[in-house]
C-alpha cells in the first residue's frame, strides 16, 4: 500500500505538471499575439507610407497649380499678398537683436559684469610660465 507521504509527493507531482503545462500554454498564448501584433504594425506602417506618398502627391505645387488654373472662375482665388498675413511691424524681433526689459520685475537682477576675469580668459599682458623644481 502506499503510504500518505508517497500521496502528497504524486499529487505534487500532478499539481507542477498541469501548472508547468498551463504556464507553457499561456506563454504560446502571448507569443502567437504578439507575432499577430508584429504583423499589424507592419501592415499599418506599409499603409502610413502609402498615405504619406498620397499627401505628397496631392499637395505637390504643380498639381495645386493645375487645379487653380482649372477652377479659378468657380473659386475667385487671387494670388497671396504677404501684407495679407502680417505686416513687418508685426513680425517678432530676430534672435540676435537685443530685447529691451519692459517688466519692472527684471529691475533687480544684475547685468553682468565684464570687469570680472575667468579662468578661460588669458589675463592682460599674458601668462607667465612657473618652473617647477
Amino acid at each position: 500500500m502506499l503510504r500518505a507521504i508517497d500521496v502528497i509527493l504524486i499529487c505534487g507531482l500532478i499539481g507542477s505538471a498541469s501548472w508547468t503545462y498551463k504556464v507553457k500554454y499561456d506563454a504560446h498564448i502571448a507569443l502567437e499575439r504578439v507575432e499577430e501584433l508584429e504583423k499589424k504594425i507592419i501592415a499599418e506602417r506599409a499603409e502610413i507610407k502609402l498615405l504619406k506618398a498620397d499627401w505628397a502627391l496631392y499637395n505637390s505645387p504643380a498639381r495645386l497649380q493645375r487645379l487653380v488654373d482649372k477652377y479659378r472662375d468657380e473659386l475667385n482665388l487671387v494670388p497671396l499678398d504677404p501684407g495679407q498675413i502680417s505686416t513687418v511691424d508685426q513680425l517678432p524681433p530676430l534672435r540676435s537683436e537685443r530685447i529691451e526689459r519692459k517688466s519692472p520685475m527684471l529691475d533687480g537682477f544684475a547685468e553682468a559684469d565684464r570687469t570680472v576675469k575667468t579662468g578661460s580668459v588669458p589675463l592682460a599682458g599674458g601668462l607667465k610660465s612657473r618652473k617647477i623644481n
